[in-house]
């Protein structure tokens, strides 16, 4: 009797503050009517939110192989808010309660909303057209002289060089004005491919479904500095600082993977490696192997923003 009292009492009283869900189907509905979601995303884009005494910290994640546009809001926003990139340190304003995304195949961004004045880095917009580099580059293995590439292409192409694994470097001169440098100028390597697999679609493994201009990592360095790697999307970097007017030399030292070597065969020999320690792994998915896309595929552009 004093269980019905105290149920009717907070579910079914004029103020009552308890809210009766019949069936855990309706359970979505109820949470929404009685309080706004922490946050709403484009589809996606996934998020961990964490709060502190002074700022809500949000991490976003594009968890897509393809480019995700689109207004987020949320509930939970103080008086300032800042994008901060964890691979380069840089801050910028971010807006308010409802903020733009742009993020690139599997991006991840830090947003931070603080009532505490946060320091804000001046973004002035450039209407400069980007400059095509894609042509005029030489490529260089480490056993051999350079060679030119009128056109960006793997070098899986290149005579006897199908089966390279290891590091090359491309190297082109580039003339730059002195007004391309009043803003920031990155070096872009171009867009990912999205790729559907069979195992895309069962739902299974952790391959990023994505091809990269980009195969698989480069060094950037800019009159022999280095400005950083790029190996994720964006496939950019930023280089203005390194930049000087006039002609600069761009050097890139591109790392592949080490299937490539590994197609060439033949298979590794583990019976004396076993007989001595045991069958300890069996190797797996070593038949038909094939050499995959390598370097720097292209376009490139130095595009101010």
């Amino acid at each position: 009797m004093r269980i019905r009292e105290l149920s009717r009492t907070l579910f079914a009283s004029k103020d009552a503050r308890g809210r009766h869900v019949e069936a855990d189907s309706q359970l979505g509905e109820a949470l929404r009517r009685a309080m706004a979601p922490d946050v709403t995303l484009p589809r996606d884009v996934g998020f961990v939110h964490r709060r502190l005494d002074s700022a809500d910290i949000y991490f976003l994640v594009n968890t897509s192989n393809h480019r995700v546009r689109g207004p987020a809001s949320f509930r939970d926003a103080h008086r300032g808010s800042q994008w901060w990139d964890p691979f380069s340190g840089a801050a910028l304003p971010a807006g308010d309660r409802r903020v733009e995304l742009d993020l690139a195949p599997y991006e991840s961004r830090v947003l931070v909303f603080s009532d505490e004045r946060l320091p804000v880095r001046a973004h002035v917009r450039q209407t400069r057209a980007p400059i095509d580099i894609s042509s005029g580059w030489t490529l260089a293995f480490p056993d051999s002289r350079p060679m030119t590439m009128p056109q960006l292409r793997s070098w899986t192409d290149v005579p006897d060089r199908k089966y390279f694994s290891g590091v090359a470097a491309y190297q082109r001169m580039v003339d730059i004005d002195k007004s391309m440098l009043a803003a920031e100028v990155y070096l872009n390597f171009g867009e990912g491919t999205p790729v559907t697999t069979v195992e895309q679609r069962s739902g299974n493994g952790m391959r990023a479904m994505l091809e990269g201009p980009v195969r698989e990592v480069a060094v950037v360095y800019i009159d022999g500095k280095r400005a950083g790697s790029v190996w994720r999307p964006p496939y950019e970097i930023a280089v203005g600082s390194l930049l000087q007017p006039g002609k600069n030399t761009l050097r890139v030292m591109v790392a592949n993977l080490a299937i490539n070597r590994l197609a060439q065969g033949p298979p590794a020999d583990y019976r004396e490696l076993n007989a001595r320690f045991g069958e300890r792994f069996q190797m797996q998915d070593m038949t038909n192997l094939q050499p995959l896309p390598s370097g720097l595929l292209g376009p490139i552009r130095l595009i101010p923003q």
